[in-house]
């Protein structure tokens, strides 16, 4: 379970550094819960 939330967290981090778009980390963590 600890992958549910630890991407999650990173993707977190890197949009508050404004280096990763908000579409890309939602479709991202829409693939780890289905994988």
């Amino acid at each position: 379970k600890k992958y549910d939330t630890h991407p999650a967290i990173i993707i977190g981090r890197l949009h508050h550094k404004k280096k990763l778009p908000y579409t890309f980390g939602r479709k991202f963590i829409e693939s780890i819960k289905l994988s």
